[in-house]
């Protein structure tokens, strides 16, 4: 009974069309022929490798991974800049995007905390809860309502602490939080 599906693919939307489609395309969609609301919403996004300087090859930095989703078609064109810059401009090891080109396309794009790789999760795991509290202001600050904390739950230690601290942030600035999984497969077999 869920509203809508996400998907975010690694560092690009290549299944954004297939997956739109298919999702707007479902059984339970039928009655939009004859006016009624869509029952199953679609989201696009979009995780991107967030590093300290995009540009900068002398050095190779991975960064962080950040889930982002497009609120509407503005917010898919630039998620789809964003998304071009890190392979055309940012590609070292891995297509790259930095803060500076998340202020430039951020409008109509929701930005999440991440799982444990996320900037937010990995400060307070390996560095402590005040660098990550900065972090999370910076991120608060820059999408507002759009800044979102993502809570997952993959049976992992750490992620007990770093839930536990993310719900404080959240509380403490009003910022909305979201059940989310990294799910790639429907069946396990598939994984192999």
């Amino acid at each position: 009974n869920m509203p809508a599906v996400a998907i975010t693919d690694h560092n690009n939307m290549f299944a954004a069309f297939k997956f739109t489609s298919a999702v707007l395309n479902h059984p339970i969609n039928k009655g939009w022929k004859n006016g009624e609301p869509i029952k199953l919403k679609p989201i696009v996004g979009c995780e991107l490798n967030v590093c300290n300087n995009h540009r900068d090859k002398s050095v190779q930095d991975n960064g962080v991974q950040i889930p982002f989703l497009a609120k509407n078609i503005n917010g898919y064109h630039n998620l789809s800049k964003l998304s071009s810059l890190a392979y055309i401009d940012g590609f070292y090891y891995l297509p790259r995007v930095d803060k500076d080109l998340i202020s430039q396309y951020k409008e109509d794009v929701i930005a999440l905390t991440g799982s444990l790789y996320g900037a937010i999760p990995n400060l307070i795991l390996n560095v402590g809860e005040n660098q990550a509290e900065e972090e999370f202001k910076w991120w608060h600050e820059m999408f507002g309502e759009d800044f979102y904390v993502e809570i997952s739950k993959h049976n992992l230690e750490e992620e007990g602490h770093v839930n536990e601290v993310l719900i404080r942030f959240a509380n403490k600035y009003g910022v909305k939080i979201i059940a989310s999984n990294n799910v790639y497969y429907l069946k396990k077999e598939d994984a192999n």
